[in-house]
Order: C-alpha cells, then sequence, then structure tokens
C-alpha cells in the first residue's frame, strides 16, 4: 500500500538533502547550518516516533452482520492508540470480496490519533449484487508525517457482511406426473430403488439382476430364482439446486447472472414457504466440492441458510450440482427438481427418474425454452426482464 509514494517521498527527502547541503556548502552561514540539521533531524524522530507509537495501535472494525442488497452500510474502523506519542498517520487498505459473485474492491482509509486516545472513521460500503461481503486488511501502517518510514501493525480480524438477495414475488404451480414419486409420504409404491430396509417387491430373476438380491429361501419354496426388490424411499416432494460449479469448456457468467440466480433460488423457496410446500434446498460447497442440503419450512429456515448458500462462489469447477447430489444419493427419489444453473449441465439427467425436472436457466435464450427430449424441462431469464420472466412458473 503506496509503497511507490514512499518512495517518491524518500527520494524528494534526499533531493531536498542535497539542495539544502549544497546550499551549506556555498554559504557556509548559520542559517544554512540550521536548514541542513533540521532537515535531518526532524524526519528521523518523527521515523523514530512512528516505529514506537506503532508497537501501542490496535485497530476495530464494527459493522452491521446483515443488509439488503443495493442499500449502503456503514461501518466504523476504530484505531486505538495506547502510547504516550501520537500518531501521525495510519493507513489501512481494506478488501472487501463478494464471494458469490468474485468481485472485489479496496478501500484505503487514513487516521491520525493523539496520544492514549482513540480515533474513528466511517467506512462505507455498499453491493450492487447480493453475496457474503468478506472485508480483510491487506495492509496496515503506521507513517511518519513526511511519509518516508513506515511499520506494520496488526489490523482488525476478518469480518463479513451478508448482502440479502432482493426476492420478488411469483406464481408457482406444481404439475403433477402419474409418473412421479407423489404417492407415499415415506416409499415410492410405483418404482422400486436402493433401500435395503424396505421390500419393494418379489418377483423372478431375470439376466442382469445381483446376485446379492436373490431372496434365498423363497427360491427354495418356489424352485427357482426369486429377487427382492428394495424400496425407494421419498424424501421430500421437492428439491431446488443451485448450480455455482462452472465446469471446463463453459464460459464463466458475469456477476449480474450470478446475482439474479440467487434471486431465483430464494425467490422460489419463498413461494414455496408461503403455499406451505416443504422443500429442500441444496448445493455446492465450493471450499469441500460436497453437495449439501436443508430442508425447507418455514422463512426462518430460509433464513438460517442465507449465508452458507451466498458463500459459494460462482466459479470453475469438475463436477457438476447434479453429479455432487449423485455422490450423495443413489437416485433421485424427489417428484419435482428445480435446478438454477446458467448453463444447461450435460449430466442434468442424472436428476431424472421419471420425476418432473425443471431447468432455471439465467441467462439463456428463449429459444432454449421448452421440453427437451431427455425430459428436462427449461426455461430461460435474463437480468433485464427476470422478475417478469420468472413472474409463473409451472413446476
Amino acid at each position: 500500500m503506496q509503497q511507490s509514494k514512499m518512495w517518491k517521498n524518500k527520494i524528494v527527502w534526499l533531493m531536498w538533502l542535497i539542495g539544502v547541503s549544497a546550499l551549506y556548502l556555498f554559504g557556509n552561514n548559520i542559517g544554512t547550518l540550521v536548514v541542513l540539521l533540521l532537515s535531518v533531524i526532524i524526519p528521523v524522530l518523527l521515523a523514530i516516533a512512528a516505529g514506537v507509537s506503532a508497537r501501542y495501535t490496535a485497530a476495530e472494525l464494527v459493522i452491521p452482520e446483515m443488509v439488503d442488497k443495493g442499500k449502503p452500510v456503514s461501518g466504523i474502523l476504530k484505531v486505538t492508540n495506547t502510547g504516550m506519542l501520537p500518531l501521525q498517520r495510519t493507513e489501512f487498505c481494506i478488501v472487501c470480496e463478494n464471494r458469490l459473485t468474485g468481485e472485489k474492491i479496496k478501500r484505503i482509509i487514513i487516521i491520525s490519533c493523539g496520544p492514549k486516545s482513540d480515533a474513528k472513521e466511517t467506512v462505507k460500503l455498499s453491493s450492487k449484487h447480493c453475496g457474503v461481503i468478506d472485508i480483510t486488511v491487506a495492509e496496515a501502517r503506521v507513517t511518519d508525517a513526511f511519509g518516508i518510514t513506515s511499520w506494520n501493525i496488526r489490523g482488525f480480524e476478518r469480518k463479513h457482511v451478508v448482502v440479502s438477495p432482493g426476492c420478488f414475488d411469483m406464481e408457482i404451480t406444481l404439475i403433477e406426473d402419474i409418473n412421479t414419486v407423489v404417492d407415499s409420504d415415506e416409499y415410492s409404491m410405483t418404482r422400486p430403488g436402493s433401500d435395503p430396509s424396505e421390500t419393494f417387491a418379489i418377483r423372478e430373476y431375470v439376466p442382469g439382476d445381483s446376485i446379492k438380491s436373490i431372496h434365498w429361501k423363497l427360491s427354495q419354496k418356489f424352485d427357482r430364482p426369486m429377487v427382492r426388490e428394495l424400496g425407494l424411499p421419498v424424501v421430500d416432494r421437492l428439491l431446488v439446486l443451485l448450480e455455482t460449479s462452472v465446469i471446463p469448456g463453459i464460459d464463466l457468467p458475469a456477476v449480474d447472472t450470478a446475482d439474479i440466480m440467487a434471486e431465483a433460488l430464494f425467490s422460489v423457496s419463498r413461494e414455496l414457504v408461503r403455499q406451505g410446500i416443504s422443500h429442500a434446498l441444496g448445493w455446492k460447497n465450493m471450499e469441500t466440492g460436497l453437495y449439501e442440503e436443508y430442508n425447507i419450512k418455514t422463512a426462518e429456515d430460509i433464513s438460517a441458510i442465507i449465508e452458507h448458500i451466498l458463500s459459494n462462489t460462482v466459479g470453475p469447477g469438475n463436477a457438476t450440482i447434479a453429479a455432487c447430489f449423485r455422490r450423495s444419493y443413489a437416485q433421485c427419489a424427489y417428484a419435482h427438481v428445480i435446478v438454477v444453473t446458467p448453463y444447461i449441465e450435460p449430466d442434468i439427467t442424472a436428476l431424472y427418474n421419471g420425476n418432473r425436472v425443471t431447468a432455471l436457466l439465467a441467462g439463456g435464450a428463449p429459444e432454449s425454452d421448452g421440453m427437451r427430449p431427455d425430459g428436462v424441462y427449461v426455461l430461460s431469464f435474463v437480468e433485464e426482464n427476470y422478475k417478469r420472466d420468472l413472474s409463473k412458473l409451472e413446476l
């Protein structure tokens, strides 16, 4: 921070000393000698004083934990000097990074403070996009009044602000399909699954069945191989997924696209809660690469996970949300699956199991909308008209 400026100050000081020294040599009087001595002694003393005062300096940032998108937020940077010498100039380089969109901005804050006192400076932030804003100190230094020397000091601890998405009103209609798993609160009555604790049906063995699935006692009784089909548990009727992992070969979405994706996700969840429809929200933890899921029944449930979801950057990754989901579950047992995504994942059919899969495609072209041959329904929306495009959904 300000390293180039500090070098310029040193060069200016050096040139000043050369000029004053030449003046003394040619003038050879007490006046020019005093000027030369003061030009050396004062900067040195101020530099020593700055170095000593840096040892007694502490910083703290007080800022709200959550704000609404688009609204300004003000924090207070407090610098405390417990030493006997004044803080001539304290410089902080503050970095604010939106984890969801990856945006970064820097703020330079300069504060002076007297001995055994504290000083405060307002730090104003605002974010056009929702997300979790990490606030860190890139550099914190105490410099002398001339800006010739500096000493590092300990900055404030890492802070974060949750910029909540601006949810919008929509109407959601759930389309029932005879093939979806909706006929039982616990297990499907129409399709087998992979849960060994529940039997779906007993049938004759056919080539390709696993040997482990053979029911040996019944096979002996009927004198022919009989197979036990396992039950398919129905976890919830509806699953809403957010795609944050952009696989190789796909362009990264614009920050505006990432922003409206988050708004669409939480707006869908809010409307489902309003209709009394319990559902699950799922996402990929971009730090661990693991799938995370949370059951939603109330508005409080949504508030509880906003920070967790908005902490994930929409960025490069090797596994889609569909792949992450299938790592945790052998198959998809949800009747309705909604994926909010900036691209159509090549493995999105891994979520299709006779159920209804809808891809809400952020930044997509309207000509790609509609039911695809693989059973996935696509609905695109763009930043300019996303509230209108998603005002009425049939899922």
